[in-house]
């Protein structure tokens, strides 16, 4: 079967199984990660269908190389992440996170533990379709490790017991977070209950991705406890669940986090250019800058140590808190959510109904990832800098108004061009998205 190099994406390897991303493309990418990887590499999965014969296949690319592997087994990606980091061991995570089960991925990481740079996703799939299959006169050994008790003690030790024993619902949505999730929470001293806790990559109970309408189920459960936590399938997203059945919006989810966060660490904020003005709320009450980066796992990371950040923040849903993991880990996430909530003399539907409420969506248009669509997005971006000439183009174009926004990128993860808009009351907010949708509809009429 031929590679596809659309399954080659700005920070990861990503495809429907097994037409678009294979065993061979998965066993290759591993071969090649020679060049990133230092002798040794951590391997791990979440529980999609075909995560075991992609893990074996990245097993079988890396031990070729020469790669000692250590296969950490099936955990959410906050997991192996951590491993590598504190132990300094490059990794590859398999899975394809909030996307539907007939999808799968690779994400890597280089021995720092945390970086893998567009830059760097680019040098690895041109050696993966030059041909550099490397066989070493030595293969690399096969482990296994157990990272969880560690990982565990770790996460427990650096966020303080709650203030109160609040009454949780975990929304596992049979992902890898299960047994992880319950363990963490009641470790800390949480009171807990799960819903669709066993891994079934099938995703029987709801959709990986986390949204109003995949978590119904919790929803009509939510007025039995403070808060419900949700996550996706390798739990590197969560979702909040207010005790009235509300879902909470990521960057009202950042500021219940940086409510608590700012009064004890210093540093600024990073927040993607797709992020709401509510974060700059927060940012103004305790003094602090926000510093805006394109979307993207990488570019949080590399702004939150370049300006040594407290907190970083993207609209889909991803959170790092760097005194604890200098990248976005869900489960530390919630817990911190759980923790910050449960020193406060308020339920979580209040601290949802003080925050100030923006008009706000993000609309998808689906383009092929060829020609197409980045054709597309250029022409629809000159249009837009040729009647705004100062848009922040960053990444894609974002038009900033007094109290509202519009943003118009391709998505790097998906074949989509993505229409965000932002405003204070619905007029605004209707005039934005006629206009700036408008544009994105014109350009697929020209393609019809």
């Amino acid at each position: 079967m031929a590679l596809d190099e659309t399954a080659f994406r700005a920070y990861d390897i990503r495809g429907i199984y097994p037409s678009s991303l294979n065993e061979e493309a998965v066993e290759k990418a591993a071969n090649a990660f020679r060049h990133f990887a230092k002798g040794k590499v951590l391997v791990a999965a979440d529980p999609r269908v075909s995560s075991p014969s992609l893990k074996k296949a990245f097993i079988s690319g890396a031990t070729k190389a020469g790669l000692d592997v250590v296969d950490l087994g099936m955990v959410p990606r906050g997991v192996l992440m951590y491993y590598g980091w504190r132990h300094k061991i490059a990794s590859g995570y398999i899975s394809a996170s909030h996307l539907p089960p007939e999808w799968n991925g690779l994400k890597v990481t280089l021995p720092d533990g945390l970086s893998f740079s567009e830059a760097d996703s680019q040098r690895l799939k041109q050696l993966v379709f030059s041909g550099d299959f490397h066989t070493a006169s030595s293969p690399g050994k096969v482990s296994q490790l157990d990272a969880l008790p560690e990982y565990l003690d770790y996460v427990a030790s650096k966020i303080p017991k709650p203030g109160k024993r609040l009454k949780i619902l975990l929304d596992i949505g049979n992902g890898s977070s299960g047994k992880t999730a319950k363990m963490l929470f009641e470790k800390s001293g949480f009171q807990v209950e799960t819903v669709f806790e066993e891994p079934d990559g099938r995703f029987p109970n709801r959709e990986s991705e986390l949204s109003v309408k995949s978590l119904e189920k919790s929803i009509s459960l939510a007025n039995k406890f403070d808060v419900v936590v949700a996550f996706d399938g390798d739990a590197d997203r969560i979702a909040l669940i207010d005790n009235k059945g509300r879902f909470v919006e990521p960057e009202t989810v950042a500021n219940l986090i940086m409510s608590d966060l700012l009064e004890k660490e210093k540093g600024d904020i990073i927040a993607n250019v797709e992020c709401s003005k509510i974060i700059e709320l927060m940012a103004e009450k305790f003094n602090r800058k926000i510093h805006r980066v394109p979307v993207g796992y990488a570019y949080i990371v590399q702004a939150l140590l370049e300006k040594g950040a407290c907190f970083g923040v993207e609209k889909s849903m991803h959170f790092f808190i760097r005194h604890i993991l200098p990248f976005d880990d869900g489960l530390v996430a919630g817990l911190y959510s759980a923790y910050a909530l449960s020193n406060m003399d308020k339920p979580l539907s209040d601290f949802v109904d003080e925050t100030p409420k923006y008009i706000s969506k993000t609309f998808n248009f689906e383009f092929p990832d060829d020609r197409k669509k980045f054709e597309s997005i250029k022409s629809i971006e000159a249009g837009i800098l040729e009647e705004f000439p100062k848009a922040n183009t960053l990444d894609g174009v974002r038009v900033d108004f007094d109290n509202s926004w519009a943003l118009v990128r391709k998505s790097k993860t998906s074949p989509l061009i993505r229409v965000t808009v932002e405003a204070r009351d619905m007029e605004e907010f209707n005039r934005l998205k006629g206009k700036f949708t408008g544009m994105v509809e014109k350009e697929l009429e020209r393609w019809a």
